[in-house]
């Protein structure tokens, strides 16, 4: 069996909280909707990704991926994390 491995790219994402909503709107070009927060204390966010999938649903500290074909799509933290690191902005 033949392994392979990621090739280098550089992407933008931004991570969801329940206070950034508008900045995710903004950053997607309205591919984001149905903002939803759990009525209980401490409840969760939640917020609806059009993917080229179909929808999906992003759990708060989901990261929000603008995709090298402009798409858009969550990626859990954890996932992120060992995926991803931060580039050089310069």
């Amino acid at each position: 069996m033949k392994k392979y491995k990621t090739k280098p790219c550089e992407i933008e994402a931004v991570q969801f909280t329940r206070y950034n909503f508008q900045e995710i709107y903004e950053f997607t070009n309205g591919a984001v909707r149905d903002l939803e927060i759990e009525r209980r204390p401490n409840g969760r966010a939640f917020c609806t990704v059009d993917t080229l999938e179909g929808p999906m649903r992003a759990t708060e500290n989901d990261y929000i991926i603008r995709g090298l074909r402009g798409e858009y799509y969550p990626c859990k933290p954890d996932v992120f994390i060992k995926k991803y690191e931060e580039a050089d902005n310069e």
